[in-house]
């Protein structure tokens, strides 16, 4: 009896948008996303004049890039997850994000709580407190490895119970 052709798998759902041109036109939002100051007179006095600016941030985001390209965010991490050229740019962006933010946050540029906030849901840094030995350093352990440092007064009392002398 002669085999059955095997049939290909059917490929469900829409076809992808992603194209070299999708990877160009989200370098080029990359590029986009400037800053703009806006510099202005606040006052105007007999001897001098006093100048203010403000600070229209446009940092890059996946949600931006995503409405930018015309898609949703999923399908944003999704291209980021298949394609290795569209994860260096996501990667790209989350950098430049990140640098922006803390730049900002510094100079004053940016509100310093939103930047610490973002930096902290996005970016994966926080604000740590030493909860355990109040700023003094961590007693050094007995290992395997300094227990040739210890005099022999010192390993007997290691043998008892006691750590006298496990730092030396």
């Amino acid at each position: 009896m002669p085999k059955a052709k095997k049939k290909a798998p059917l490929k469900l759902g829409r076809p992808t948008k992603y194209s070299p041109a999708i990877l160009k036109k989200a370098e080029e939002y990359l590029e986009l996303c400037q800053d703009e100051i806006d510099e202005f007179w606040k006052t105007r006095g007999e001897k001098s004049d006093s100048y203010d600016r403000l600070v229209v941030v446009n940092i890059p985001t996946v949600d931006g890039l995503a409405l930018h390209l015309d898609v949703s965010r999923d399908t944003i991490q999704e291209w980021g997850n298949v394609h290795p050229a569209f994860s260096v740019t996501i990667s790209k962006l989350k950098s430049i994000q990140a640098s922006r933010l803390i730049k900002g946050g510094l100079s004053g540029d940016y509100n310093p709580m939103m930047a610490k906030f973002l930096l902290s849901a996005n970016h994966g840094m926080r604000e740590r407190v030493d909860t355990t030995t109040d700023d003094k350093p961590l007693p050094q352990a007995v290992t395997i490895n300094n227990y040739h440092n210890l005099s022999d007064d010192e390993l007997i009392a290691l043998a008892r119970g006691g750590q006298k002398g496990a730092g030396a």
